[in-house]
């Protein structure tokens, strides 16, 4: 029996994760990259076609990325991570380059889908799903059917409003749940906390004051505490 290979990509604020996958979830080849806020869409997709290329024969690509994906025509409208990308036809590019199939969607939906197929959501009907990183996602899933929303808001719960007084959100509101929980919500609450040799590098935030925590830094520690309250209040609306 031929073995089906597909191409998948997470396009994240601050790495690209790309990987050769069977139809079982099998990986036999993975990439990791780093990306910035600012690269524009011809920068990360010049990047992913560059991998591509390395795969081997492939019969499908699937993407997923932080923002408004418009379906079934696989266009990003507009991003939170990268405030270059508008509208950006990135289904139809892919497949003009690749000569592929493929299939865009919103990073947290593709997670939740994810889950429903291999994962701790496998067998439920209902669920929800965050996704912790450069921004927060969030995936609904109704009756084994994702929720999209009329304009495909639907499942950004990252943008659920904590405290109006908060810092501004990349969407230009204030006082959402990522401004506090995201990666660079962690970097704000280290400063507030007085926390002064933070990583350049904004995604290596987490993982340093994780470290520093177990080691029992105070310091650290309340800001996790701070986090930990922050993101119950926001799944505490979705219960």
């Amino acid at each position: 029996m031929q073995i089906v290979k597909i191409f998948a990509v997470d396009v994240g604020g601050t790495n690209l994760k790309l990987a050769v996958i069977d139809e079982t979830g099998t990986i036999s080849k993975r990439w990791n990259i780093s990306s910035k806020s600012q690269d524009a869409p011809d920068k990360i997709i010049d990047s992913i076609i560059e991998r591509f290329k390395e795969a081997g024969k492939i019969d499908a690509c699937g993407i997923s990325t932080a923002g408004i994906v418009k379906q079934p025509e696989g266009i990003v409208v507009e991003s939170p991570n990268f405030p270059l990308w508008k509208n950006v036809h990135l289904k139809k590019t892919m497949e003009s380059k690749t000569g592929s199939r493929v299939v865009v969607d919103n990073d947290a939906n593709c997670a939740l889908l994810a889950e429903y197929w291999k994962g701790n959501t496998a067998g439920c009907k209902n669920a929800v799903l965050l996704t912790l990183g450069t921004g927060i996602g969030g995936g609904c899933m109704s009756n084994s059917m994702l929720v999209r929303g009329r304009s495909g808001y639907g499942g950004e719960v990252g943008h659920i409003m904590i405290d109006p007084k908060g810092g501004l959100c990349g969407c230009g509101g204030k006082g959402h749940l990522e401004t506090f929980c995201s990666s660079y919500g962690l970097r704000e609450l280290s400063i507030k906390s007085g926390i002064k040799d933070l990583p350049d590098e904004v995604g290596k935030i987490p993982e340093f004051l994780y470290m520093n925590a177990v080691k029992g830094d105070k310091l650290s520690l309340k800001v996790w505490s701070h986090y930990g309250t922050y993101l119950g209040m926001g799944i505490s609306g979705l219960i």
